[in-house]
């Protein structure tokens, strides 16, 4: 049979290394827990960053047909206009007996009106264009933050060397138990 102190100390011990090992296993078991739920939450936060970059772009994309329909428009516009401009000019002259140069440069004038406006009207598509290029930029690097924000940090998992600190600790208090209760 064993004499008391060590039975003491062996107990002791035991429960220290019991205690020590199911805290390494709890913090393991939590680190674990913790992984799976950032690991979760990353993706949702991805999932829903990448939704919002397709919405966005989108959204740029509708614009830019729009913006395109309506230059077009413009431009239709502008031709019509100086087909109509220089129409009545050949009529008003043809009515005044007006020929030969001055109503060629009368025509010219309407040419170059109808010119520039259609440059300007295209001009500032590409300008548009240009816009809708750096907005797509901003948005795609947006995109890129949010999910890199996401990303999960580092867990803790089992401190190992702790858990040696812990274990020493352990047997030296069972050593003094030992100490302490064999003394005659």
């Amino acid at each position: 049979m064993c004499e008391p102190a060590t039975a003491l100390a062996a107990t002791s011990l035991a429960i220290g290394i019991g205690g020590t090992v199911a805290g390494a296993s709890a913090q393991g078991s939590q680190a674990r827990a913790q992984g799976r739920f950032q690991n979760k939450r990353y993706l949702e936060n991805a999932e829903s960053a990448l939704q919002s970059y397709r919405t966005a772009v989108d959204a740029v994309s509708l614009r830019d047909e729009q913006e395109s329909m309506a230059a077009t428009a413009a431009a239709e516009s502008n031709s019509r206009q100086g087909i109509s401009q220089r129409s009545r000019a050949a009529v008003m002259a043809a009515a005044a007996g007006v020929s030969g140069n001055s109503l060629n440069a009368a025509m010219n004038q309407f040419s170059a009106f109808e010119f520039q406006n259609d440059f300007n009207v295209w001009r500032n598509r590409e300008w548009q264009r240009a816009q809708l290029r750096r907005e797509l930029e901003g948005v795609r690097a947006g995109t890129q933050s949010n999910i890199s924000a996401a990303t999960p940090s580092p867990l803790q998992g089992v401190n190992y060397a702790a858990m040696a600190f812990q274990l020493g600790g352990a047997a030296l208090d069972s050593a003094r138990v030992y100490k302490e209760f064999s003394k005659p």
